[in-house]
């Protein structure tokens, strides 16, 4: 009975440290995909919105100069120059670590749109280009004219 509890013990410890040392390495992940991100991003010319939408974005994707307004609020949530940030950024690092209920919150305050854990599911969500569709495609949604049967 005693080899039994000392096998279910090894098992148990084996198994914590399986997964305590995916947490470290994914942590350790993180943090070198945040120091080369940084590294890249403090060496880019700053741009202004303007020439941001005009290279980055087809004018129809530009209008209201939401791409703008998107790099601001993200880099007001992840602490970089929003001047530096370019729409295909990916900000997985971030999202994993920080904390994106404030961001969702921030984007669905100044759009006045409902983003849901569905859109969060996307694969470009953790960039300036894929939040520019989602805000998009949800204020698309909320002004269509609905079509109520009287």
């Amino acid at each position: 009975m005693t080899a039994l509890y000392i096998a279910l013990f090894a098992v148990g410890v084996s198994a914590f440290l399986w997964f305590l040392g995916r947490e470290i390495s994914a942590g350790i992940l993180e943090d070198r995909a945040s120091r080369e991100f940084a590294a890249i991003h403090s060496a880019r010319p700053a741009i202004c919105d303007e020439e941001f939408c005009a290279a980055e974005f087809s004018p129809a994707e530009a209008a209201e100069n939401i791409p703008g307004r998107i790099r601001r609020i993200l880099a007001e949530s992840t602490g970089y120059a929003p001047e530096k940030l370019r729409a295909d950024d990916d900000f997985w690092f971030e999202f994993v670590e920080g904390d994106v209920v404030q961001l969702v919150r921030d984007l669905e305050e100044a759009f006045g749109i409902t983003i849901t854990d569905e859109d969060l599911m996307r694969p470009d969500v953790c960039t300036v280009r894929g939040l520019v569709r989602i805000v998009r495609e949800k204020s698309a949604s909320t002004t269509q004219p609905s079509h109520r049967v009287p």
